[in-house]
Order: C-alpha cells, then structure tokens, then sequence
C-alpha cells in the first residue's frame, strides 16, 4: 500500500487535534495535574501547523510554510513545557523554546519567499525538532518528579527515539536532496512524519500511564496515612510492624516500641477547642517526625496516641530517645486565640524479648508502661520490665 505524504499529514493533524481536545477536557476535570492545559495546547498546535502544511499550493505559501513549520515547532516547545509542569511542577526550557519558534519562522521564511530552498528547511526544520524531542525526555526524567518511573522512562524513551528519527531525517535528507515539492519529497519525509506520529501517540500514552500511576500512588497514601498528621496510620504501622518483628526475631536483632500520648488532650480540646487540639497533634507530628531516624516508623496510633517503630534499636538507647523527646516537647510552642498551650507527653517503653515475644504484646507492655508513667505523675518515660515467665 502507498502512503503519500499529504495523507500522513492529514493523519498527524487529526490525531493532534483530537489528542489536544482530549487533553483539555481532561485538565478541566483534573486540575490536580498540573501541565494538560499545556500538553493540550501543545497537540492543537502541532494539528493546526500540520494542517497548515497538508494545505500547501491551497493556501498562500507563507501561511503554510513559515507559520506552519513555526506553529508545529510551537507545539513541540508546549509539549515540553507541559510535560515539565505534569512531571516537577515547572516550567520547561522556555527560552529555547519561544527561540526556536523565532528561528524557525524566520528561516523557513527567508528559505520559501527569498531564496528557496527545500533541503535546508527540512535539515533546519529536523534538527529543531530533535532538540525539542531531546529537552522533552529531559523534563520527563528530571530527579524532582515524582511516582511512576516506569511510565517516566517509556515517555522519555519515546522522545529520545523520536530525537535520534529527526537528527536521521536531518543526515538524509543532507546526503539525499529531496526535490522541489515537500509533499512528494519521497520515504524519507514519510517516515519522519510518522515518527512525529509515534512522538504524540507515546507522549499521550505516557501521560496517562503517569495518571495511573499517580493515581495508585494517592490510592495507597491515602490508604496508609493519617489525613490529620501525615503519619503512617495504625493499620501501615502494624503491616509494617510484624514483618520487622518476625526479621528481628530470625536475625536476633533487637527491636523497640515507644508509645506516648499527649498529657491533658481532652483538657486541651475543652479549653481551647478541637481546632486547637489538631494543632497541637500536628505540631507533635512535626517535631517528633524530625527526632527521629529516618528508617524508624512514627504512626499515629489513635486519637492523641503515638507510636514509633524502632529497629536495631535496644531498651537503653530507646529510653534516651524517649526522653530526648519528651524534653523536646516542651519547646513546642503552640498557641491558640493568642494563648501558649503547654504541651508535654508520657512515654512507654518495649523492647523485643524483654517484655514480649510477639508484636501484640510488645504493644501491650508499651501500653502498661505509658499508663504507669501517667499514675506516677505524666511528663515522664518508663520501660516495661521482663515479661513473666
């Protein structure tokens, strides 16, 4: 079957257009994500250029040649430019952009108008699209962004492929002159158009896999973070909890629990209100969450109840960090209504082997020793003793 160059034109601008409309419908219903109002400009222009090229010898030459080809190079800079917004909440390489959509007007301008020349249209025409190609792959697989490297490296991939069709378009088009009319300028021209096909297609399926990705990723956060703290939830914490027990206990490694709980919380919520009372958890939250190491798990137990995690770590070294804590909370510093809260904790100490054999009752020693500190005056840390036997 031929494939003529004007009917891969007409396929590119459709796909385009249709991608581009996509895109915006989809950015006005999911404006969490950030860059599909772009991505969906990007693919307008990319269709409108390409149709502004299928067009040639039906309109005049400097609609479809200069502001064609810029317009097409426009989309491919947008494209970037969304990709980066979506991808780290940035915007892209915007100064080699709008420069290359400068460049490219005033080249395929003079090169149509004053001194035509096909073959250097195509080569200069290629060599941009190549460099946008290449900074859209950079963008997606910048360090900042965030889940779905899987989906981030097939995007990214898709563009450097479709970088290296264009510089290939470029030496081929050098070594091979390709006539006096573009839309007969033979297989090579043909095939870079349906690289610029693969290029939109791969970029549109690229930004729905980091979609789904994100969703599953908001999925499972929401899933196993407490939406008032930030902190893992009861039900993340014990997941994780039993697989470092059952680790600790094959490896005779030692493994702590600390439990602590605000001293006077309901006091707190009655006196200055349950706003107030969030407060004060959110600032606990904070303040422990950076006492802490980073392969510890601090979760929120329940209500004003806290919990950490703490592997390879024994009683004595579990009790320092307890009271570091413990003293840390006194500089919190929350107010309400213009009135400073006073907050302290108390603070129950378990360690594995010590006080229990399994992650259920680790948690109830940690438990008994929080309500003995509370019976000897809160404010303070104790440590389960040695399980009976």
């Amino acid at each position: 079957m031929h494939l003529d160059n004007f009917t891969t034109i007409v396929v590119v601008a459709t796909v385009a257009l249709l991608f581009g409309l996509g895109l915006l419908l989809f950015g006005t219903v999911q404006r969490h994500f950030r860059g599909l109002s772009a991505l969906g400009a990007g693919y307008l222009l990319l269709g409108a250029g390409s149709a502004l090229i299928a067009l040639r010898g039906q309109i005049p030459g400097w609609a479809s040649i200069p502001v064609g080809n810029a317009l097409v190079v426009a989309g491919a800079a947008m494209l970037d430019e969304g990709m980066s917004r979506f991808v780290r909440g940035r915007g892209g390489h915007r100064v080699t952009g709008a420069t290359a959509v400068v460049l490219t007007l005033a080249v395929q301008f003079y090169f149509s108008a004053i001194q035509p020349d096909l073959q250097i249209r195509i080569v200069f025409l290629s060599a941009v699209m190549a460099v946008l190609c290449a900074l859209c792959a950079r963008s997606v697989l910048h360090p900042q962004a965030g889940p779905g490297n899987a989906s981030r490296r097939f995007t990214a991939l898709t563009c450097g492929l479709v970088a290296l069709a264009c510089l290939l378009r470029a030496v081929l088009t050098t070594l091979f002159p390709p006539g006096e009319s573009y839309l007969a300028a033979g297989p090579v021209q043909t095939l870079s158009m349906l690289a610029n096909l693969v290029f939109m297609i791969g970029c549109a399926f690229g930004v729905v896999w980091m979609s789904m990705q994100r969703y599953e990723a908001r999925l499972v956060e929401l899933a196993e973070r407490d939406p008032l703290t930030g902190l893992f939830n009861r039900r993340a914490l014990e997941e994780r909890a039993r697989s470092e027990v059952l680790l600790a206990r094959r490896n005779a490694r030692r493994l702590s629990v600390i439990l602590f709980d605000v001293d006077g919380f309901k006091a707190i919520n009655d006196t200055h209100g349950h706003k107030a009372g969030d407060t004060v958890l959110q600032a606990l939250a904070r303040a422990v969450g950076q006492g802490v190491r980073g392969h510890d798990v601090l979760a929120r137990y329940g209500g004003e109840e806290f919990l950490i995690l703490l592997p390879d770590t024994c009683g004595l070294r579990a009790m320092e960090l307890a009271d570091r804590l413990r003293r840390l909370l006194h500089g919190l510093g929350v107010t309400a209504g213009g009135r400073a809260i006073p907050v302290s904790a108390s603070f129950g100490v378990a360690t594995l082997g010590e006080a229990a054999r399994e992650w259920e009752g680790l948690v109830a020693s940690a438990d008994r020793a929080l309500y003995a500190a509370k019976q000897q005056g809160k404010d303070r840390v104790v440590r389960a003793g040695p399980r009976a036997a």
